[in-house]
């Protein structure tokens, strides 16, 4: 069920939507098809028409967010760093 949440093999499932509103939770997540986000099924940088682009914050609390992504790229490079372990680079 393509966006809903589960974690007992889809017997019961929740929408992110719905997620968010009982738990107050996960207001940075979004869901997609996989191909609309990263490159491919085992390169995990983002494709250029990702919703994660520019979607991150740059702290949370007192944690602020590395200022370079797992690949040693400065983060951000846009207008706000991009979700996911790497920044994309155009």
């Amino acid at each position: 069920l393509d966006g809903d949440l589960s974690r007992d093999g889809e017997s019961t499932t929740i929408s992110l939507a719905a997620w968010r509103t009982q738990t107050s939770q996960d207001a940075q997540s979004v869901t997609g098809a996989p191909a609309a986000v990263f490159v491919s099924g085992t390169d995990f940088h983002l494709s250029a028409g990702s919703p994660e682009r520019n979607a991150g914050r740059a702290s949370l609390g007192s944690e602020t967010a590395p200022a370079v992504d797992l690949a040693g790229t400065t983060r951000p490079l846009g207008s706000a760093i991009d979700l996911g372990a790497f920044e994309f680079v155009e």
